[in-house]
């Protein structure tokens, strides 16, 4: 059988190859054979493989022609085609790469692989041989970060790679040894992600050590180690800065220190109204209240506090300070008395009040804090306290207090002088009848007659 029928038989049926004779299976056969179905390989006899038939067969899936390809056949061409094709295929040629013939190869499959594979590059560490490591790339390879670790021959992890390891990477402090863990190290893993406080050596995590790292790192101070005086340390960097309140854990922010934290806040500049998210102590926020004078800081802090709901006193405090606080207030909070506070301070704090609490009196605090605010019709006209005060002060020509007014509304009988001056009557007082909607008469006073003594 000569090689033209046989590869004419092939081109028409490239099963036919099965069936040939070892001796018929010639350079062109069995380039022929691969290219028409790679699985052909098998059926070539392992002497009778070269270079250029691997070469035909390098493709998907790569897995079944590594298999396949003797060890001296494992050439540079070989393994650069197989690199081109290693897209296609997944983890489980990676124990090949030991067969893999230099460095210079390995570097360009690990920069490729790691380009589409990322993390799982990594793992083809483990079949670089042992002879082919060098300092050089264990330099390289140190850049990559902590996923390196395990792969690295011990020979080359130097503290100097450990801590080029360190810079490159997050969560890792765990996977270098206690004994290489350096301050140095253990400093850079703090910075880098705080998962890594569990890992520190405590003759590394010294007070000190933590201190040193709060201001670059203050989540810190949430998670120091029990074997530490945190009580002590907080104190400390609250009498710092008052904002660190915010890092210290929720059952170590006693009333004691939300104190100190308060009055360091009052020193501070800018203030730091953001503490009083972390002030659970009702006293101590309406203590603030009462102490601040700014009215923008008044309002800030008020916005901070989640506990609003059910203080009253604190409510009361800020609309003292800023009528704006109204505005934000629990509305199941909100009373007569809290909208008088507001609406003395700034009468346009009545536009914050529910429409069943804008009473006629709660107008007439409006209009006496503005006289030119303007008043809805069901108010300016109808027969309530606030008609009542307008049309007393436009016919006396004088002003009362509210106090005044509420009195006379209320009935209080009064001199009729100090309605219309300068008038004296019989009826000198009179007073106001709400069910008549007008000024009544109240007679004067009969003074008691003296009786004359009689001379004996």
């Amino acid at each position: 059988m000569t090689e033209e029928v046989v590869l004419y038989a092939m081109d028409g049926d490239c099963d036919v190859f099965l069936y040939i004779p070892d001796e018929n299976k010639t350079d062109k056969v069995c380039k022929l054979a691969i290219q028409k179905n790679f699985s052909l390989i098998r059926e070539i006899p392992k002497e009778k493989l070269t270079e250029n038939i691997i070469l035909e067969a390098v493709r998907w899936p790569l897995i079944e022609v590594l298999k396949e390809i003797p060890d001296h056949l494992f050439t540079e061409n070989v393994w650069k085609k197989a690199i081109s094709h290693w897209q296609y295929s997944t983890g489980v040629c990676l124990p090949f790469l030991s067969k893999i013939p230099s460095l210079e190869l390995f570097e360009q499959f690990y920069n490729e692989f790691k380009n589409k594979y990322d993390g799982d590059a990594f793992k083809a560490l483990k079949y670089l041989p042992d002879r082919l490591w060098t300092e050089q790339f264990a330099d390289k390879v140190s850049l990559d970060g902590a996923g390196v670790l395990e792969y690295i021959p011990e020979r080359y992890l130097t503290p100097e790679r450990y801590t080029t390891i360190a810079h490159n990477s997050e969560e890792f402090l765990d996977l270098i040894p206690e004994s290489k863990r350096t301050e140095e190290i253990c400093t850079i893993a703090l910075l880098k992600s705080l998962v890594n406080i569990d890992y520190i050596p405590q003759k590394i995590g010294t007070r000190e050590f933590f201190s040193s790292l709060v201001e670059k790192q203050p989540y810190i101070l949430n998670l120091l180690p029990d074997y530490l005086d945190k009580k002590d340390i907080y104190r400390e960097f609250i009498s710092l800065d008052p904002i660190y309140l915010k890092y210290i854990p929720e059952n170590y922010r006693t009333h004691d220190l939300c104190e100190l934290a308060i009055d360091k806040a009052f020193t501070c500049r800018p203030f730091p109204d953001e503490i009083f998210e972390y002030i659970p102590y009702t006293d101590l926020q309406v203590k603030a209240m009462q102490e601040v004078s700014n009215p923008d800081i008044a309002l800030e802090i008020y916005l901070r506090i989640p506990n609003k709901y059910g203080n009253v006193d604190l409510l009361e405090e800020g609309c003292k300070k800023n009528a704006d606080v109204i505005g934000y207030a629990p509305k199941e909070l909100l009373n007569q008395e809290i909208c008088i506070i507001a609406i003395d301070k700034d009468p346009s704090a009545i536009r914050s009040v529910p429409s069943k609490l804008r009473t006629p009196e709660l107008w007439l605090h409006v209009r006496k804090a503005d006289p030119t605010y303007p008043i809805p019709n069901e108010i300016s006209l109808g027969n309530n306290i606030y008609t009542f005060s307008r049309n007393l002060e436009k016919l006396s020509q004088k002003e009362f207090s509210i106090e005044q007014i509420k009195a006379m509304y209320d009935g209080l009988p009064f001199p009729i002088r100090d309605l219309i001056p300068g008038v004296e009557t019989q009826t000198s007082q009179i007073k106001w009848d709400k069910n008549e909607n007008r000024f009544v008469a109240e007679p004067k006073p009969e003074q008691p007659k003296l009786q004359k003594k009689r001379r004996l």
